[in-house]
């Protein structure tokens, strides 16, 4: 076996280890309807505010929070975004 045919087989191997390891890593998570969700939201809203929760600017989104998470995951799922009044 020569030097360039065990570099190849080498860059071969490379490839699929990592194509294994990107699938093990992100392997459930390839799609958006898994990964936004009002739960990952919700979760990155808290996260967010901790520290910050006396400032107006937090409080007024916090209060509008669901509306927004809500208006976030119709935008991003493709689904129209218009909200009908009953």
């Amino acid at each position: 076996m020569k030097k360039y045919q065990r570099a190849r087989k080498r860059i071969a191997r490379d490839k699929k280890l990592k194509a294994e390891k990107l699938e093990k890593l992100y392997g459930k998570n390839d799609d958006y309807q898994s990964v936004i969700s009002m739960q990952h939201f919700q979760e990155s809203l808290n996260k967010c505010r901790k520290g910050v929760n006396w400032k107006c600017s937090v409080q007024e989104y916090t209060e509008n929070a669901i509306v927004e998470m809500n208006k976030h995951i119709r935008l991003s799922c493709n689904i129209d975004s218009r909200i009908t009044q009953v």
